[in-house]
C-alpha cells in the first residue's frame, strides 16, 4: 500500500503536476488509503494467520457499520436462546483465552453476547464473529414462524440480532457475518482467519451438522476447541452421528458436558475427505 502511494507521488511529479505532488496531493492520497494503512496497521500476524479487532473487521467488511444503521429504539431486547448461558463457556473461555472465536448458528445473539461478556470480565481482546444467514430454518418456517419477525414475507431476525447485541455494549466484540455457514468458512480461508473456539449451534440435519465441522476444523489452531450444543441422542440423534462420525474417523476424542455438549480439541492437522463420502461409508 505505502508503494503504491509512493507510485502515485512520483508519477504525479514526474508528469509535472507540482502542486499535486505536494501537501495537497499527499492529502489526497492519505484520505483515498487511509482506512487502508489502519487495517494494515491494526493487523496482527500470529502463526501465518490474520488478527484483527472487531471494529477493524466491520470497517472492512461494511461501508457503513450495521450497528448504526437501524432503528435500534423500535426492537425490544429479547435475549431468546437456548442452553445460551451454560457454565461450558466460561470453562472453555478460561481454559484457553481466545482472541479469536467463530460462533456457527448465532440466533438473536443470547450466547454470543455471553460470550463477549466473558472475554471481557477476563480482560482479554477477543473477536466473536457470528455466522449466520439470520433467515431460520426449516422447524421455524412449518411450525414458529412467529419467531422469525417476518415483514413483508421476509424474516428480519438481523435487526433483532443488532439490538440485543447494542443492548448489552457488545458492538465492539460480535462482528455479524449474515452467510451460509460453508460460504462463510471460504470466507474465512480467504482472509487467513484462525480461531481459538469455535461454537457450532446452527442446523440440526445430519449432512448440514457434519458439513459444518467439516468446514470449520481447518480453521481452528492446534490446541484449539471445536464445540457444539444439542449432543443428545434423543432429541438430536442427527447431531450426535455427525459428531461421532467425524471424531471416529479422524481419531479425535468427543468431551461431553451438561448432559448437551460436544467437545473436540485439536491437537493434529487432519487430511479431511469430502464429507459425502464418510457419510456414506458410516
Amino acid at each position: 500500500m505505502l508503494v503504491r502511494m509512493l507510485v502515485c507521488f512520483c508519477h504525479a511529479r514526474y508528469m509535472g503536476m507540482r502542486k499535486w505532488g505536494t501537501r495537497r496531493y499527499c492529502m489526497r492520497l492519505l484520505k483515498h488509503y487511509g482506512w487502508r494503512i489502519k487495517q494494515m496497521a491494526n493487523v496482527e500476524k500470529k502463526n501465518g494467520t490474520t488478527k484483527i479487532g472487531a471494529v477493524s473487521w466491520i470497517e472492512e467488511l461494511y461501508d457503513t457499520n450495521p450497528y448504526n444503521s437501524f432503528d435500534e429504539q423500535s426492537i425490544t431486547y429479547d435475549p431468546q436462546g437456548w442452553g445460551s448461558n451454560e457454565p461450558v463457556f466460561e470453562e472453555l473461555i478460561s481454559e484457553i483465552s481466545p482472541e479469536m472465536i467463530i460462533e456457527v448458528g448465532s440466533w438473536k445473539g443470547a450466547s454470543a453476547n455471553n460470550m463477549a461478556n466473558i472475554t471481557k470480565e477476563k480482560g482479554l481482546k477477543a473477536t466473536v464473529f457470528c455466522v449466520d444467514t439470520w433467515l431460520g430454518s426449516e422447524e421455524h418456517w412449518l411450525r414458529h414462524q412467529d419467531d422469525l419477525n417476518l415483514k413483508d414475507g421476509y424474516p428480519h431476525l438481523f435487526y433483532q440480532f443488532l439490538a440485543n447485541v447494542k443492548h448489552k455494549n457488545n458492538d465492539d466484540v460480535i462482528v455479524p457475518l449474515p452467510q451460509p455457514s460453508t460460504v462463510a468458512a471460504d470466507f474465512f480461508i480467504e482472509k487467513n482467519v484462525m480461531a481459538d473456539l469455535i461454537y457450532i449451534d446452527a442446523s440440526h440435519k445430519l449432512e448440514h451438522v457434519f458439513a459444518d465441522i467439516h468446514a470449520y476444523w481447518p480453521l481452528l489452531e492446534k490446541g484449539g476447541i471445536l464445540f457444539g450444543d444439542d449432543y443428545n441422542p434423543a432429541r438430536w440423534p442427527e447431531v450426535n452421528r455427525a459428531v461421532n462420525v467425524f471424531a471416529k474417523h479422524y481419531d479425535i476424542a468427543v468431551e461431553e458436558r451438561y448432559e448437551r455438549f460436544w467437545i473436540m480439541r485439536k491437537d493434529k492437522d487432519l487430511d479431511l475427505k469430502g464429507f459425502c463420502d464418510l457419510l456414506d461409508q458410516s
